[in-house]
């Protein structure tokens, strides 16, 4: 069984999925959260305005039911969406572009007015986290790189073309980074909306920046089969998951069903690093969140993130970010 809702303008998103499904609804200040009652299933959906022009969503749903949604879209503003797991099935009415995203990958899309038919299948763990950001923000972000971008960018940032516009894309390391830490905020009230607002710039900043390196998504798969990617995927979490004990090259190799000539290639392309240089950049990232969290202690930290000598975290940490572990815990 499909359920099916159809809103005459998206901007009336909450109070509307609110009117015909019976969601929780709760708007404080400048934050709104849908609750979705048990007959669909469990999950939410949550809207943080940051400041006027910057918007930030996160949908984290399991449904019981197949969920579409009809919508017409009308604003002047550049929408990024990243999946963390699971898979959205989008498309605009009349036109051939599928804005589809699954794990892995996000979608930079612009058009003052279009129609979309948003699928979310039931029976997965759907993460998205997405943003919109006014075009005068944008024009200001990218004003000394402007005529970097490509030729279609630069005239939808001005403002002069109006039409439909996706840049789909990986998701890579630095972008991932922005998110875990999106995710996971440690911070409360002014902090925390001055703290997400930064991240939601850094966000759409990596974005724009992989554009004007001219990085296409064929020169990336090229050499790649739609089943590689996902094993290289899958190699990346395996390793996040060991970061005590990480397995060798031909071991994760072995695990994930490729030759290690493979994974190094494929890693190096869809990550843009080695598989080791990703997983030391992903341990540092992490143990800095913990520290700034307050979650843990320097010691406990170090252990955390796969360092059984103190004195080789310590000195991994300062090479990263130019000061001591203990000086970033004690600030």
């Amino acid at each position: 069984m499909k359920v099916t809702i159809t809103l005459n303008d998206i901007q009336e998103f909450f109070p509307e999925i609110q009117r015909k499904t019976g969601c929780d609804y709760q708007s404080i200040a400048s934050e709104k959260i849908l609750k979705f009652p048990e007959k669909l299933g469990k999950g939410h959906i949550h809207n943080l305005h940051l400041r006027n022009g910057i918007e930030l969503y996160f949908q984290n749903l399991h449904l019981e039911e197949d969920l579409i949604i009809q919508a017409n879209t009308k604003y002047s503003s550049l929408g990024l969406g990243f999946c963390i797991s699971g898979n959205l099935g989008a498309e605009v009415v009349g036109s051939k572009i599928d804005l589809s995203v699954t794990a892995g990958r996000n979608l930079l899309l612009h058009s003052n007015a279009y129609k979309t038919i948003m699928e979310i299948p039931a029976r997965q763990n759907l993460f998205l986290v997405e943003m919109s950001i006014d075009l005068k923000i944008i024009q200001s972000l990218v004003e000394d790189e402007y005529e970097r971008l490509s030729p279609v960018l630069r005239s939808v940032i001005s403002g002069k073309d109006s039409g439909l516009h996706s840049w789909s894309g990986i998701t890579n390391p630095a972008m991932e980074i922005a998110l875990h830490q999106i995710i996971n905020c440690p911070y409360k009230d002014l902090t925390k909306k001055l703290y997400l607002e930064s991240k939601t710039l850094e966000l759409i900043s990596l974005k724009l920046a992989e554009l004007t390196d001219s990085k296409t998504e064929s020169k990336i798969y090229k050499k790649l089969r739609a089943d590689e990617i996902e094993r290289i995927y899958f190699a990346r979490d395996v390793l996040i998951s060991n970061l005590e004990n990480p397995p060798s090259l031909l071991s994760l190799a072995q695990a994930v069903g490729l030759n290690d000539h493979k994974l190094k290639l494929g890693f190096r392309q869809v990550f843009g690093t080695t598989a080791f240089g990703y997983l030391h950049q992903y341990k540092m990232e992490r143990s800095r969140f913990l520290l700034e969290s307050g979650l843990m202690n320097v010691t406990e930290v170090a252990s955390a993130v796969g360092y059984s000598n103190f004195s080789h975290f310590t000195a991994a940490f300062k090479r990263k970010f130019g000061i001591k572990p203990s000086a970033l815990k004690s600030r």
